[in-house]
């Protein structure tokens, strides 16, 4: 039933007309419209917009659910009578909540997710901090003020366009304490197919069909990670790799057992369509963690 559940999600992306029609049902339930015009999806509240590039409309449903939260990401522009978040191209976006410029691919990181990280992790001056699943960089940046020029910001990246952003807003924010890595975290190190969408969604291809274009890039374990950078102590990790948990961590026991960071993870559906908190908790709470689940489907872990 999920494998034709899956299908059935593909084929409306597929069809423009499908996926306008079945998003506008689903936007008025949210108090929100959506409109396809030529170029971009509008989605539509009172008299502020957010506009996605049409490669991204299954990200219609989502900006809709959290139109608020999604809208709030930037400061919006003026245009008409209308307030505009404006992410159907690569542009750059001030983001308020951060007091910085950025350059986004898609849809901007959200303050309260940040927020989240921040509270559970709570980086010292000096720490290390591996972000994985960095995406165009605003947790990077928030981590990097919380850690100081002693401190060191790991940000793991594999989409190459968001690789490419995120490089981009650490060297134009002079942030010489993030080290941007082009590769994704997997359970082994070599090479992955990964479907690059320049999207907040990126994801390796084994983890279900994906509507973008596919290319090769650079995996890493965690163990691999660690030697490549020479790291000695790792004090935090921040992941949120769209599925890929399931995939790394019960490949990574020897890490956590040998750094204890603390953790904070989002959690994703397995490629079987599922939530699988109850696995994630098992993996850590048999390293002697404890475990507390936070906002969304947010995990987070310390070491007891």
């Amino acid at each position: 039933m999920r494998g034709l559940i899956r299908r059935m999600k593909a084929a409306i992306v597929a069809r423009p007309w499908a996926l306008t029609s079945l998003a506008a049902v689903h936007g008025s339930t949210r108090g929100c419209a959506v409109v396809r015009r030529s170029d971009r999806y509008v989605v539509k509240k009172g008299r502020r917009e957010i506009h996605l590039a049409l490669r991204h409309g299954v990200y219609v449903f989502e900006t809709a659910g959290r139109f608020d939260r999604c809208f709030g990401a930037v400061r919006p522009e003026r245009i008409g009578d209308a307030e505009v978040a404006d992410f159907s191209t690569p542009k750059i976006h001030h983001v308020p909540w951060l007091g910085a410029d950025l350059l986004y691919t898609s849809l901007g990181e959200e303050e309260a997710d940040v927020v989240a990280y921040l509270r559970r992790l709570a980086p010292a001056i000096g720490d290390v901090v591996l972000d994985i699943g960095a995406y165009c960089g605003a947790t990077a940046c928030a981590f990097s003020k919380a850690v100081g020029p002693s401190g060191r910001v790991i940000a793991v990246e594999a989409d190459p366009m968001n690789h490419r952003a995120l490089a981009a807003n650490m060297e134009r924010l002079g942030l010489a304490n993030v080290e941007p890595v082009p590769a994704a975290v997997w359970s082994s190190s070599g090479t992955l197919r990964f479907a690059a969408e320049g999207a907040l969604g990126s994801a390796a291809t084994v983890l279900g069909p994906r509507d973008a274009a596919t290319v090769e890039v650079a995996a890493l374990s965690l163990d691999d990670l660690c030697e490549r950078l020479d790291l000695r102590r790792v004090d935090h990790v921040k992941m949120d790799i769209e599925g890929a948990e399931y995939e790394v961590l019960p490949a990574s026991r020897a890490f956590f057992e040998r750094f204890r960071p603390k953790v904070v993870l989002e959690i994703h559906k397995t490629r079987v369509g599922v939530v699988d908190l109850p696995a994630v908790r098992r993996f850590f709470e048999d390293l002697g963690y404890v475990v507390e689940r936070d906002i969304d489907n947010l995990v987070y872990g310390r070491p007891g």
